[in-house]
């Protein structure tokens, strides 16, 4: 009853460490993946003079589907195509890319990313 009990209490006690360590690879993931779009963007961007008009443009050819059913996405692009911002987000968790800054940093929400 005793080796039940310490069972018992040592998965409620690792139950937050699973979650936390899940959480860091959802954020790994959707980092890696900004990083992978802004690269793209950035050669789309040398090559044509002007950032793709759209996520779609953006990974058209690259033998790429969706990086994971879980993240949504957000792309933005000025007029003039020569600025743009990626989002990428979890329920809970939202990392963004600029051109401007050409960095990805976790935001609060989407008026954030600068």
């Amino acid at each position: 009853m005793v080796f039940i009990a310490s069972v018992v209490i040592s998965l409620a006690a690792a139950l937050p460490i699973i979650n936390y360590v899940g959480q860091m690879a959802k954020d790994a993931v959707l980092e890696f993946n900004l990083r992978q779009l802004s690269k793209m963007a950035e050669m789309r961007f040398i090559e044509e003079g002007k950032y793709p008009g759209s996520i779609g443009e953006l990974v058209e050819g690259q033998g790429l589907g969706n990086f994971t059913s879980s993240i949504t996405y957000q792309y933005r692009v000025s007029a003039d195509g020569q600025q743009a911002k990626i989002l990428g987000a979890f329920s809970d968790q939202s990392f963004c890319w600029s051109s401007t800054t050409e960095q990805i940093r976790m935001i609060n929400s989407s008026a954030d990313c600068q």
